[in-house]
């Protein structure tokens, strides 16, 4: 296949940049069919560029030798770590020898540092001042500083450096829309598409600047069609997943406060995730990063640090992995108040003295728990027009809405756990999850009803493997008529209907989620969508027992 030619490549940038200036669709299932389109036009230019001879790229051999005798010559001490593969996981820092909690690892001095304040002295500092993209937006101007230094090959200082950075990402403008299905249901899915659209319009407006035969010059091309969208990905994604803010120097132009740029710090960013706490510092006098260990660490051993309490899809969308069992989890869920209910303006007008929105989003965390918003959400959401007449006369009153333990009244909680329940079962659904009765589930919400004691009385017996599978639904109704048949006898207010549904807590059929035998892409991609099915099915369990505790 031949190289296209100038006009033919301008007038595919072109469509690019009109799809990612467009003004995006105003439904949901609309703006999924343009981001598809978007995405198909980028794999199409990528697939002509493919065809473009390269001056200089970045090959993902990584010279590693040559990287140490770098560092070692800019006085940086490795005496405590060493560079080592983990699969999958791309290369890290190991300890060369124990190292204690809190024991010093490494320090990396300033003058290593690739940033928007070398930027500023470097060949693109005339674009960082002229044009209104790159002086506006600290993220782009380092990925053009970037590949700026790309295209001066060995002539660059930080040439060593850039040899052991990766020839690709596994962040998501690398997904296919193959493995982005796995996303569908989720609310990452329309945060990846918004970062894909602005990467997109980024790249288009900078290829329609290089006409400019002097920004050419700074980022070492030779034309304007040397500047591929696989180049710019690369570079956008080496910032986003290893970028970090530091202070430059101790105060600001007006005295204010210290100055920050966003930089790239050379071995210190080989670092690998894992939960605990920030050992990492800059010291602007010193003019260095230090780092040192979050547990005690032997010979041989993995060094982590701590990224900061991000969830699973920020971890995902920006550095490209995901956490089995992150703490810091947390979903995002899309709600409304509907556009044909009679009380939606009484309701917006409570939610919005409240500064929650009536159609936006709201967070589920690790444990299925309700964040305020969201419990205030659905609390006004089931309000009769009588309980929104008196919030609104009486602001104070609002002050225990978005508080799970203080209900409005027994029937207002049972429609809000309604309405929530069944938003989330059509969540699981979309997910692909399947329904299924837990026991385990069974006995604790019964210990919870005021049962308590042996519980074994109550689970029916249920064979192992995969009939219980088909039995487990069978069994439900016994269990709902054990479990209200004993509350009765306890004299408990518990309907058989509220019953039900909190023993029909959806269990995950994981079995269908497997990663094994799996592209590290759609293994990321599985992995975020079992922990949101997770917290989903968690807080059907727990709006469930809320719903049972107002009964009882």
């Amino acid at each position: 296949m031949a190289p296209p030619s100038a006009l033919e490549m301008s007038f595919q940038v072109d469509q690019l940049l009109q799809l990612s200036l467009s003004k995006p669709a105003s439904s949901i299932s609309q703006r999924r069919e343009e981001f598809k389109r978007m995405h198909g036009f980028v794999q199409n230019l990528i697939k002509s560029q493919k065809h473009l001879p390269k001056k200089h790229a970045v090959t993902g051999t990584a010279d590693f030798t040559r990287f140490i005798d770098w560092l070692q010559k800019e006085d940086v001490d490795m005496k405590n770590v060493e560079i080592a593969s983990f699969g999958e996981h791309g290369n890290g820092l190991r300890a060369t020898k124990k190292v204690n909690k809190d024991g010093h690892l490494l320090t990396i001095p300033l003058k290593l540092m690739m940033s928007t304040d070398t930027a500023e002295r470097s060949r693109i500092a005339d674009i960082m001042k002229t044009d209104k993209l790159v002086s506006g937006m600290q993220n782009v101007a380092l990925a053009l500083h970037l590949l700026s230094e790309l295209g001066q090959g060995d002539k660059s200082f930080w040439a060593p450096y850039i040899s052991t950075l990766p020839a690709t990402y596994s962040t998501p403008l690398y997904y296919s829309m193959e493995e982005l299905k796995v996303l569908q249901a989720s609310a990452v899915y329309d945060q990846i598409a918004g970062l894909y659209r602005n990467v997109v319009r980024q790249y288009a407006y900078l290829y329609k600047a290089l006409k400019d035969k002097e920004m050419q010059k700074a980022l070492g091309l030779a034309s304007a069609m040397e500047f591929t969208f696989e180049d710019y990905r690369w570079a956008v994604s080496a910032v986003m997943t290893r970028q970090n803010r530091i202070p430059i120097n101790g105060a600001g132009a007006d005295g204010g406060g210290p100055t920050f740029a966003l930089a790239l710090i050379p071995l210190w960013d080989m670092i690998n995730h894992d939960n605990g706490y920030v050992t990492s510092r800059h010291d602007p006098a010193a003019q260095q990063t230090e780092c040192s260990a979050m547990a005690d660490v032997e010979a041989g051993e993995q060094i982590f640090m701590f990224y900061g309490e991000r969830p699973n899809a920020e971890l995902l969308v920006y550095s490209g992995f995901v956490m089995q069992d992150n703490p810091h989890d947390y979903m995002v869920i899309k709600l409304g108040i509907g556009k044909n209910d009679p009380l939606a303006a009484l309701k917006q007008q409570l939610l919005g003295a409240l500064g929650i929105p009536s159609n936006g989003d709201f967070s589920i965390d690790v444990g299925g728990v309700l964040d305020a918003p969201l419990n205030a959400f659905l609390r006004i959401n089931a309000m009769t027009e009588e309980m929104l007449t008196s919030f609104l006369a009486n602001p104070a009153s609002c002050a225990s809405l978005g508080d799970p333990d203080v209900p409005v009244s027994e029937d207002n909680e049972q429609k809000a756990c309604m309405f929530f329940e069944t938003r989330c079962k059509l969540l699981l659904r979309a997910y692909g999850a399947s329904l299924e009765v837990s026991s385990m589930h069974v006995a604790w919400c019964m210990w919870r009803g005021g049962l308590g004691g042996p519980l074994t009385w109550v689970l029916p017996e249920i064979p192992p493997g995969a009939m219980a599978t088909r039995l487990l639904p069978i069994c439900a109704g016994a269990l709902v008529k054990r479990c209200a048949t004993k509350l009765r006898q306890r004299k408990a207010p518990c309907s058989t209907r509220a019953c039900g549904r909190v023993l029909h807590q959806q269990r995950l059929n994981l079995a269908q989620l497997s990663t094994a035998d799996t592209s590290y892409h759609r293994k990321c991609a599985l992995l975020l969508r079992r922990a949101e099915m997770k917290m989903l099915t968690q807080a059907v369990e727990n709006v469930a027992l809320r719903a049972l505790d107002e009964e009882l």
